[in-house]
């Protein structure tokens, strides 16, 4: 599958965490032939802070698959990922991490902890930071945007 379509159903989901009032953020696992499993956040709806796009769309892809060992597969993810994912996806041993949008307040690839540079004794991912950039940043800016007047 080529990144570009991956990139276009990861910001469908992320779309579709918007309209439901969360932060819009998308993710989705896939592999060279195939869409595993994609997600968006349900933090607020479920009332559970581990609800991010990633660990949800990692917890399908290894129920599917009946593994927890994703070496062959790539996740995909809207925006960089916190502290929290970044932690699960070394668990699920993703291959590839590819994102969209840099968070410099909770990102933790790229920003902040620097989890894959700076822990030991965790799986590091490829990763690949800034893939449809514009377009994600774009979504959480008009979805803070809307949030602040509504405020």
């Amino acid at each position: 599958m080529q990144l570009s379509q991956i990139t276009k159903v990861a910001l469908s989901e992320a779309k579709k965490a918007a309209k439901k009032r969360e932060v819009p953020v998308g993710a989705v696992v896939f592999n060279e032939n195939d869409i595993i499993s994609k997600a968006h956040n349900i933090i607020f709806l479920n009332n559970n802070p581990l609800g991010h796009a990633e660990i949800l769309a990692l917890q399908k892809a290894a129920k599917k698959l009946k593994t927890n060992n994703l070496i062959s597969y790539n996740l995909y993810v809207t925006l960089e990922p916190c502290i929290i994912c970044s932690y699960v996806i070394s668990k699920f041993k993703i291959g590839n991490l590819y994102f969209g949008a840099y968070d410099i307040k909770n990102g933790s690839v790229q920003n902040g902890a620097r989890v894959f540079l700076n822990s030991k004794n965790i799986y590091k991912p490829e990763v690949y930071g800034g893939i449809g950039e514009k377009k994600s940043q774009d979504l959480l800016k008009v979805f803070f945007k809307d949030l602040r007047k509504k405020s």
